[in-house]
């Protein structure tokens, strides 16, 4: 149970780290005019990547636990945000603008 408790806290906490740096990301690199437009399309692809994602984690239900899931996404997450690089990420967005 705990394992499963840790693992949820991870997949939350990555998730929400790398929501904000995809957000800033597109607020930085977007024009205000265009932001409208932007954030519509990203929104469609999110929901159109659902039933992918599910059919992964259906495939990967057959071969790992729950709490396997969960702990091997939240740590999937994890990665990518530091392969990121972070905020730095952003920063240099910024920089490029100006």
């Amino acid at each position: 149970m705990e394992l499963l408790t840790l693992s949820m806290f991870c997949v939350g906490l990555g998730g929400g780290i790398l929501n904000v740096v995809v957000g800033g990301c597109m607020m930085a690199a977007v024009p205000q005019e265009k932001m409208g437009r932007i954030s519509g399309l990203n929104a469609a692809v999110m929901e159109a990547s659902m039933p992918i994602g599910s059919f992964l984690c259906s495939a990967l239900a057959l071969a790992l636990s729950v709490t396997q899931i969960f702990a091997l996404f939240g740590l999937c997450t994890i990665v990518f945000y530091v392969l990121l690089g972070g905020f730095r990420f952003v920063n240099a967005l910024n920089i490029a603008r100006e």
